[in-house]
């Protein structure tokens, strides 16, 4: 009886929990548990690839081009009726609002490198490579508003172990919320530094009703304290694909062109050329072969040139491809090239 009732289990059991060679048996714990631990070195990673690897670079440019473009600038719509005043004073509204921010827009970033569509580009950028963006609020003698943008590896906890109540340099309270942030001054691998050479500080996520923090990150998980960088479940898949190209690229600069090459010594001994059908069919591949080693050799050393066309067109707001456009884009490929080669 035992023995039927552990058959009868078998076959009602999900055919997705079978634990074979194919499928190994896993585990799950919390989000925290399975993302802190590695987390280091799936940032690494993911930079790596944003700076060995160009075809993810020109990826993430051309992302980059068309989420923030030139800038993302706010467009304030006041509607007369919802808000109880005329028409024209929506519109002087509209217009104070876009006033007051073309003068702050130069004062945005706290570190006075860039201004606020800089300050865009780079909160993009570090959500996509590093999974998340970490920005703290500065206010000035003058009362002015400025953000401070903080490298995520300076999120670090006190003693470097994580608690119930600190994971990750983030301080969370009873209901999970973040209540404050451990931030180091400096990179811990900055010039000059050591491991132990400086201790993270406190920061409020909250000073009185303004938010003094910003901490962005997508959520894959309920009690998720820290952001996966997007490019994780591809490292492995872009590093082969690299390699794959490499190799095929190797393969048909040594044994497929010696093959050719013995093909089309073949043909001419079987006589006139002009009607040898061997020998045009090992020119015609010889010709398909060179084209694709030209195509890797430039999908291996200038990537960023495959999508140039793409990145234009986002960036300038261009049309539909003209004659004029085509030739304007065709000599905009050529600056760059030579750019590149120099």
């Amino acid at each position: 009886f035992r023995k039927a009732r552990v058959k009868t289990a078998a076959l009602l059991a999900f055919e997705g929990a079978t634990v074979d060679r194919l499928l190994p048996a896993q585990s799950s714990a919390s989000a925290d548990s399975e993302i802190l631990t590695d987390l280091p070195a799936l940032r690494a990673n993911s930079r790596a690839l944003e700076r060995d690897d160009g075809h993810v670079k020109s990826a993430i440019d051309v992302l980059e081009d068309n989420i923030v473009g030139t800038g993302i600038v706010p467009n304030p719509s006041p509607d007369p009726i919802r808000c109880r005043i005329s028409k024209e004073q929506c519109e002087q509204w509209r217009s104070d609002c876009q006033r007051a921010w073309a003068e702050e827009i130069e004062f945005a970033d706290a570190t006075e490198h860039s201004d606020a569509y800089d300050l865009q580009r780079l909160v993009l950028r570090s959500f996509v490579v590093d999974g998340e963006a970490l920005a703290h609020m500065v206010v000035g003698d003058d009362l002015r508003i400025s953000n401070e943008l903080i490298d995520v590896d300076r999120l670090q906890s006190p003693t470097m172990f994580d608690s119930d109540k600190i994971r990750g340099g983030v301080e969370i309270g009873d209901r999970g919320q973040a209540v404050a942030y451990h931030i180091l001054p400096k990179h811990p691998m900055d010039i000059g530094l050591s491991g132990g050479d400086q201790k993270p500080v406190r920061v409020e996520r909250m000073d009185g009703e303004f938010r003094s923090v910003m901490h962005v990150f997508q959520r894959n998980r309920p009690g998720q304290t820290r952001g996966i960088p997007p490019l994780s479940a591809g490292i492995r898949y872009m590093r082969g694909l690299h390699d794959c190209l490499q190799s095929e690229l190797t393969a048909l600069e040594t044994d497929a062109r010696t093959t050719i090459q013995e093909r089309i010594l073949q043909a001419r001994e079987l006589g006139d050329l002009r009607e040898n059908a061997e020998y045009q069919q090992a020119k015609e591949d010889q010709g398909f072969l060179e084209g694709r080693i030209l195509e890797l050799r430039n999908m291996l050393e200038r990537p960023e040139l495959e999508q140039l066309a793409q990145r234009v067109i986002a960036r300038y707001h261009l049309d539909a491809l003209t004659a004029n456009l085509g030739i304007w884009r065709c000599r905009r490929a050529t600056e760059a090239e030579r750019a590149l080669l120099r």
